[in-house]
């Protein structure tokens, strides 16, 4: 009998289903290839994931919470929200699902469930920051300045590096026209970044930071030649965070802070005019040259184009602008001075373009 036994238990070690992995672990490993997939933008093989995962664990708040954040993207929103809700009914702590949903809520113009389902985060974790964060939020967008104010403040007060916080209360301070009190939250939020390469993956406090101090010291360039070069300075650390056809508006402002004309040049004013994709792989770069001196002006050179792709430089190019048929620009006369930057095979759509320091070639 005891032979029988114990063959019996070698039979089971030997045996693959001794081996199998448990219900847990696999449940695991499909929440984590759904997270690749998410990673990938891959998001309807993300949900195939969850929805095994749901099969195998029907009260796994995670798969729920993940598979909510698949569908927010999907922008299939009535789905996202009834899986945010689930996560929250099987774990009630999950914080980051009720801000989810609240974000879900304001999409679909849902403000007063959005104001209700934060309100009832708050109250049942008054220590949650991104709770008041997210909730100033919906505030600053009703149009509620104050209130959203005192959510900001109560975020930075419960997380004091919640950099969007810092970003959200100085945009109020903008609002309510005390820029200098604004930049002081902003240059908080890059303190924080102090030796972080920027790029378009660094993340959006540190862009909104700088975008916003730009808009900042806009708002004070009258008063002092300074803040218009902080102005420039912050737009186009703000351009190497974001590609230039998704920044639109700041390219607008970097076009009129760039080229200045050196202060030395008196009389010369250069001035970007405009920066458009040719194709995928062309960038045409155009300003306008008022000469005011008394030299001819043969050539615009600026100094570095820095080249960016996923947050690195991909390349470094001296460039210089010059005229049509290399056309000099006379002392009283006006004209334009092109540039055009060819991809070598990269797509410029992905391209970050920044342009920094730049001289006068004059005789």
């Amino acid at each position: 009998m005891r032979v029988f036994i114990l063959i019996c238990f070698v039979f089971f070690l030997l045996s693959p289903s001794a081996y199998a992995a448990k219900p847990s672990d696999k449940v695991s490993e499909l929440i984590k290839s759904g997270e690749e997939y998410m990673l990938k933008d891959s998001y309807d093989e993300a949900i195939k994931s969850f929805d095994k995962a749901i099969s195998l664990d029907p009260k796994n708040p995670w798969a729920y919470f993940h598979r909510g954040e698949a569908h927010d993207k999907k922008n299939e929103l009535d789905l996202a929200v009834a899986d945010y809700s689930k996560a929250i009914e099987f774990k009630p702590s999950l914080c980051s699902a009720y801000v989810k949903r609240g974000k879900v809520y304001e999409k679909q113009g849902k403000n007063s469930l959005a104001l209700e389902n934060y309100n009832t985060l708050l109250a049942a974790y008054p220590s949650y920051s991104e709770g008041f964060n997210s909730r100033g939020e919906l505030y600053y967008r009703q149009g509620l300045p104050d209130a959203a104010l005192s959510d900001f403040d109560n975020a930075i007060r419960l997380a004091p590096k919640n950099n969007q916080a810092y970003v959200n209360r100085g945009r109020v301070f903008l609002l309510k026209k005390m820029p200098e009190r604004a930049i002081i939250d902003f240059d908080t939020v890059i303190a924080n970044y102090e030796g972080v390469p920027l790029g378009d993956k660094i993340g959006d406090s540190i862009a909104w930071a700088y975008y916003c101090k730009g808009l900042a010291c806009d708002s004070l360039a009258q008063t002092s030649y300074e803040y218009s070069l902080k102005a420039a300075d912050c737009f186009k650390s703000f351009l190497k965070c974001y590609p230039p056809e998704d920044s639109g508006t700041a390219i607008e402002y970097a076009k009129r802070y760039t080229f200045k004309g050196d202060p030395l040049k008196v009389g010369v004013r250069v001035e970007v005019i405009k920066v458009l994709l040719e194709g995928n792989d062309n960038l045409l770069v155009v300003m306008r040259v008022e000469n005011g001196s008394s030299n001819t002006i043969d050539s615009v050179y600026v100094g570095k184009f820095d080249l960016y792709l996923d947050g690195r430089i991909i390349g470094r190019k001296n460039v210089t602008f010059t005229g049509v048929d290399g056309t000099p620009i006379v002392p009283g006369e006006t004209g334009n001075f092109y540039l055009r930057l060819a991809g070598e095979g990269q797509d410029f759509r992905n391209w970050n373009v920044s342009i920094f320091e730049h001289h006068l070639n004059m005789r």
